[in-house]
């Protein structure tokens, strides 16, 4: 037991990063969404999603997915995404999104802190005291079918269009933020591959900057509109 985490050794799925070519085949066979691909391979969500019975290793024409057996977190089937409101396979009828990442049901992950618009948030906020933090485009959400599963994990949600807001005030709010709160360590930003998107990791760099806090790491995701998902690397 780690804090107030609880582990196990329990059998688990493992990717070989270096055998993955991306081709999605896994995923129709993880009825419980352990599976995402991200940056053109396939990743584990979480842990605790996968319920290590193997279902989508047959679908890998790579040889790409095991099983394994090491300490991990334990399965809860509660968490994953359930059979009710799907075509009986796990999955919803989504038709416009790539093939590569079929569309599921909405997993367990709820807002932490409220609000979530930028505009609206004192860069006081206690809940802002935290060690990461998510900043997305207003889109994203909407672009990518699993945006609460892999990016509601990593800490409290700000939104905001750099675009249509007054992002020079959001540079100073943002300063202002990091400023107050000397724990915050990493700002995890994500949003749209359009170029009028790119505004956004501008303002945070730019925040950093004015705050003098060149220990923040910054890590920048990019959505298609698509809803296919690339890192850009972290930077910090």
């Amino acid at each position: 037991m780690t804090g107030d985490k609880v582990f196990t050794k329990r059998d688990i799925v493992e990717i070989d990063q270096a055998l993955c070519n991306g081709c999605g085949r896994c995923l129709p066979g993880c009825h419980e969404g352990a599976l995402i691909i991200v940056n053109g391979r396939a990743q584990l969500v979480q842990e605790r999603f996968c319920d290590g019975l193997g279902a989508c290793l047959g679908d890998c024409p790579a040889g790409a997915l095991k099983i394994v057996s090491r300490i991990a977190t334990p399965y809860e089937k509660a968490a994953c995404p359930t059979e009710e409101a799907t075509d009986g396979g796990g999955l919803m009828s989504c038709k416009d999104l790539s093939d590569r990442q079929p569309c599921q049901p909405p997993l367990s992950h709820g807002l932490t802190s409220w609000p979530i618009q930028l505009r609206l948030v004192s860069p006081n906020a206690p809940f802002l005291a935290v060690p990461e933090l998510l900043l997305a485009a207003d889109c994203t959400a909407f672009a990518y079918p699993f945006f609460r599963s892999t990016f509601l994990t990593q800490g409290p949600l700000l939104i905001g269009c750099p675009k249509l807001d007054e992002i020079d005030s959001y540079v100073e709010k943002m300063a202002s933020l990091l400023k107050n709160n000397p724990g915050l360590q990493k700002i995890v930003v994500v949003m749209m591959t359009v170029p009028c998107c790119s505004g956004l990791e501008w303002l945070v760099e730019e925040a950093v900057a004015r705050a003098k806090r060149p220990d923040v790491i910054i890590t920048p995701y990019r959505i298609s509109p698509a809803g296919i998902i690339s890192e850009s690397g972290s930077k910090g």
